[in-house]
C-alpha cells in the first residue's frame, strides 16, 4: 500500500496503476471539502463516472449516489420486468 496526500486529502492505493481517466477522478474526489478521513484506492481501480471504480471514501454530513456504484452490466433492453397483480 502507498499512501500520499492530494489536495490535503490523505490517500491510501492498493491498486499497482492508475489510469488517466481514473486519476482525474481522484483528484477532483479529493478537493472536495465533506471527505472524511481519506481516500482509499483498491485493487480493481479504474475510470468511472465521476468517481473511479474501486474507490472507498467516508463523507462527512452528506451522501454521493454514484459513490455506491454506477457499473451496470445490463442494458434496458436485457432488463426484465415481472408484472404484478
Amino acid at each position: 500500500m502507498k499512501e500520499f496526500m492530494i489536495n490535503d486529502t490523505p490517500v491510501k492505493m492498493w491498486a499497482r496503476t492508475c489510469d488517466a481517466h481514473a486519476w482525474k477522478e481522484v483528484t477532483n474526489i479529493c478537493s472536495l471539502p465533506f471527505v472524511y478521513h481519506h481516500v482509499a484506492l483498491m485493487l480493481d481501480l479504474h475510470g468511472g463516472k465521476g468517481i473511479p471504480i474501486g474507490t472507498v471514501l467516508a463523507t462527512n454530513g452528506v451522501v454521493i449516489p454514484n459513490a455506491v456504484g454506477v457499473e451496470n452490466f445490463l442494458t434496458p433492453d436485457e432488463v426484465v420486468y415481472k408484472k404484478t397483480s
